[in-house]
């Protein structure tokens, strides 16, 4: 079963039918199949964004639950990178060549992301891809 989404009109269309025009949340609810609670969630936004209009029913979803999203994402991407790091040290001991930057990621394209190993090297992408056409490595 999916959510039903309504529009930030329709839902100031049925504060005003409670709040302006003095009908019961009930009647309301039942008119529009809509529950009681969600009405009353709906007046308490209205009523705490005080005419702000970006405040007003931002949007869908639930922001923290995105920002936590996001923030294990950049964990992950992190731990990944510093991983690349890790498998990568002999790059960094010896005078690498960007050939060998190149062989590293080849090498490495089924483990890690190719897009995490040119950023950790600082190669563009379009390089790597560039030289993988060159040498025909297949």
């Amino acid at each position: 079963m999916t959510r039903k989404k309504y529009s930030a009109e329709f839902k100031i269309k049925i504060i005003d039918l409670v709040e302006k025009k003095g009908n019961k949340v009930s009647q309301v609810a039942e008119k529009y199949f809509i529950e009681t609670s969600i009405i009353r969630r709906w007046i308490k936004e209205y009523k705490s964004a005080k005419g702000n209009k970006e405040k007003l029913f931002p949007g869908n979803g639930n922001p923290k639950n995105m920002e936590n999203k996001i923030k294990r994402y950049n964990e992950r991407k992190k731990s990944i990178k510093n991983k690349i790091l890790n498998d990568s040290k002999k790059l960094f001991t010896k005078k690498s060549t960007l050939n060998d930057y190149f062989e590293f990621i080849y090498k490495n394209k089924e483990k890690y992301l190719i897009i995490y190993m040119v950023e950790v090297f600082k190669i563009n992408r379009s390089s790597y891809y560039k030289w993988v056409n060159r040498n025909k490595k297949d």
